[in-house]
Order: structure tokens, then sequence, then C-alpha cells
């Protein structure tokens, strides 16, 4: 990514599959995690773009100095990241804290302090039962339910995520195929 100097999706398409077929083989355990950038829309805003650049560059940097090699950080689009870790030996939800926790701090921007916090959503990704991209959407929904919940949090990926995501994908086929059907106008 040419703003944050992380890895764009392009690069998540390359270098995820071989992270995760290694990982599958050897049975080597892996979360998916989704971390997405509290209000950042109201600083975007506030700061007007260019701060607020300088401001998605520090959040990323933050972000990448809490990983260990191995570890894949992606700036997914916007002000959502991709972390995917395959630590062994380590407990992975200690790496989300460890991101929640390094925000707690303020960024200085422009001789402004400037409070910022995350969101996020995991998923201990099975490669046996799930595809990759079902594991990033299972991510996806666990980080719109720690966001609901009250910001500045991880959710893990669970049964409740499970049944919400369940019923949004049910909605939006319907509504979809009202659509294209001319039922509903849009």
């Amino acid at each position: 990514d040419e703003l944050t100097q992380l890895l764009n999706r392009r690069g998540l398409d390359l270098l995820a599959p071989p992270l995760l077929a290694a990982c599958a083989r050897s049975k080597i355990p892996v979360t998916v995690g989704l971390i997405d950038l509290d209000h950042f829309k109201m600083h975007n805003e506030n700061l007007g773009h260019r701060l607020a650049d300088q401001l998605l560059q520090a959040a990323a940097a933050r972000i990448a100095a809490c990983t260990v090699p191995g570890e894949l950080v992606v700036r997914y689009g916007g002000d959502q990241f991709v972390l995917i870790t395959s630590s062994t030996g380590t407990d992975p939800h200690a790496h989300f804290l460890r991101v929640i926790e390094a925000f707690k701090a303020p960024f200085e921007v422009a001789d402004m302090r400037v409070r910022l916090s995350v969101s996020a959503g995991l998923v201990e990704w099975n490669p046996a039962t799930t595809n990759f991209e079902d594991a990033l959407y299972q991510a996806e929904q666990a980080c719109a339910s720690a966001k609901e919940r009250g910001r500045e949090r991880w959710i893990a990926f669970g049964p409740e995520e499970r049944e919400t995501a369940a019923e949004r994908r049910r909605v939006a086929r319907i509504l979809t195929d009202a659509i294209s059907t001319h039922r509903v106008v849009p």
C-alpha cells in the first residue's frame, strides 16, 4: 500500500495462500483478524484528508509494531487492516489485545494529540472446513459485533456472530432477488 507501506489486497492475495497452505500442512493454528479504526471518518472530516492520512500512516505503523515475524499485516482498504497470525506457543488473542492496548496512547498529528481506538474481529481459521474468503467474512462479522458492543475491543467469531452473519446474508439475498425481479425498486 503506497500510503502505509504495508501489504495491500494484492499482496494479501499473493502471500496469504502459501502461508496458509504451509500452516494447514503442518497443522499450525491460524487466526485471521480484521482490525478497524474506530470513528476514523470523523477524524478524516475534522483533520482534513492530508492530516488524516498522516494519522492513518501512524496507525498502520502502530499495528505493524505489534506483530511478530511470520505474521501478515495488510491494509485491507480504507481504515481496515487484516492480521494473520500463525504463531505457535502464544495465545493468538494476545496479539489483538496488544494492538488494542497500543492504541490507548494518543497520536501526535501536526502538534495535536489525537485519540484513536480500534475494534477487531477474529476467527480461528480451519482450512479443512472453511475457505479463506469465508474466514475473512467471519472476521468482518466479529468486528461488526465488537463495534456494536462498544468498540475498542476484540470479538472472536462464535455462534452469535454466525447467526447474525447468516441472517445478514439471507436478507441480502432476499433484497437482491426482490430488486432484480422488480418487486422492490431501488
